[in-house]
């Protein structure tokens, strides 16, 4: 169903989608992701992660014309396309400067609070305004969270603690 309306009704502020079989890709091309890596801490490339577990996300890229500081961001959607985190675009480069050529980003979720199961990654390249999308991988990059979890419903695992004063 979401499928179906974002084909239909988002296609037209989506300039060159495409179905990239588990996703899509869709941007203006002035930029483009050349590279995505899911790692651990370690700098380890992996797709399965703990409960509240640390993600560092390299992106790479090459930016085909000169750009005014290009911010990335990333998003988390529940595998049944439910987006679980808003968008927190981090810029690249100094602010009033052109940035050209290629490099990488290293977009950090210091934890990851959700509950087992699988999830999917949207990565983006826009400009500081996230109303011109250079590149965009909707709901491409797939991982896991594995293991226990306290929580058996709802869609993160917060930490808590508490006290007890008799």
């Amino acid at each position: 169903v979401m499928n179906a309306y974002t084909t239909r009704y988002a296609q037209p502020d989506r300039p060159n989608r495409q179905n990239q079989g588990q996703g899509f890709r869709w941007g203006t091309g002035e930029a483009e992701i050349t590279g995505v890596r899911l790692c651990g801490l370690d700098g380890t490339e992996k797709s399965d992660f703990a409960p509240h577990e640390a993600m560092h996300i390299g992106i790479d890229y090459t930016l085909h014309r000169p750009i005014h500081q290009p911010h990335f961001d990333v998003l988390i959607f529940r595998e049944d396309g439910l987006q679980i985190t808003d968008s927190q675009p981090i810029p690249a480069g100094p602010e009033n400067e052109l940035s050209s050529g290629e490099g990488t980003m290293i977009y950090r979720f210091a934890s990851l609070p959700l509950l087992p199961g699988a999830y999917r990654l949207t990565v983006a390249i826009h400009d500081g305004r996230l109303e011109h999308a250079y590149d965009c991988h909707e709901m491409v990059h797939r991982f896991q969270i594995r293991g226990d979890s306290q929580a058996v419903s709802g869609l993160v695992s917060i930490t808590t603690s508490g006290e007890w004063l008799p």
